[in-house]
């Protein structure tokens, strides 16, 4: 594994792999890591399965939060091939690792879920922002748990979300603190990035979206902020994920935070 781990690293460093090389590769189970850095031209998105008993509600639900829940694609009930974001991916097999869920809890990881799949499964494509992430650092706008190596500091807020009767909780962001300039400047790019989590969803002042200490995020690690740096914090996709376990629906699959769909769709800033 490690030898195929260096390989593929290699080549894409040299810009030869392709979106599609990346998936078969993951399809015949020779991958299984995160896939930050991974054809840096391309979006990458996270992977939702619901049943189709649950499967308008949860598209409502992405709808009216679409800064945590950027919808690139649905599938048909029983359709697990992409035909927008990634035409032919099996999304059965074409990530690296997958998540299951039952009554809310995870039960195991696995590196493909033909095994467990039903027909009446509908899978939801959710663009990443890690994508963003990226074009960040494209434009030289630092990007600090990138920086320093670390998991991204996620936070829950005190604000809900725009729920259903099924699906809701508390919107959850991630924070990247950046000088005043290079905020404006990210805001200028999200406004016209088209698969984006959005505008921020708040600067500045954590505790005016009930946030404590920075220094102890709910997920992942904390970075540093420097003195003449501001917080920014953007909706973050683990409010869909957090969504879906606090439902407690008898089954659902998702990808694992990192592990995404890398798809066919060039980046457009």
């Amino acid at each position: 594994m490690e030898n195929v781990s260096s390989s593929f690293h290699q080549l894409f460093n040299n810009g030869v792999m392709k979106p599609e090389k990346v998936r078969e590769i993951c399809r015949n189970n020779e991958y299984q890591e995160p896939t930050l850095g991974v054809c840096k031209e391309y979006l990458q998105c996270n992977l939702i399965v619901v049943p189709k008993a649950q499967a308008f509600e949860f598209m409502l639900f992405c709808h009216r939060n679409p800064k945590s829940c950027p919808l690139l694609e649905v599938t048909d009930p029983g359709q697990y091939t992409s035909q927008i974001a990634a035409q032919g991916a099996d999304l059965r097999t074409d990530l690296p690792k997958y998540k299951l869920f039952d009554l809310g809890e995870p039960v195991a990881e696995v590196m493909t879920i033909e095994d467990i799949w039903y027909d009446d499964f509908v899978c939801f494509l959710v663009a990443s922002t890690m994508t963003f992430e990226n074009t960040l650092r494209s434009k030289n706008i630092p990007v600090r748990h990138i920086e320093e190596g670390s998991n991204i500091p996620l936070f829950k807020t005190d604000k809900k979300v725009e729920g259903t009767p099924l699906f809701g909780g508390f919107q959850y962001v991630s924070m990247c603190p950046m000088k005043p300039d290079q905020a404006i400047e990210a805001i200028r790019m999200a406004e016209h990035y088209q698969y984006s989590n959005g505008t921020p969803f708040h600067i500045g002042d954590p505790s005016q979206i009930g946030i404590e200490d920075l220094s102890q995020p709910d997920y992942g690690d904390p970075v540093s902020v420097a003195k003449d740096e501001i917080p920014v914090f953007w909706c973050h996709d683990y409010t869909a994920h957090k969504a879906i376990m606090r439902s407690r629906i008898q089954t659902a699959v998702m990808s694992l935070p990192g592990y995404m769909l890398v798809t066919d769709i060039k980046i457009d800033t």
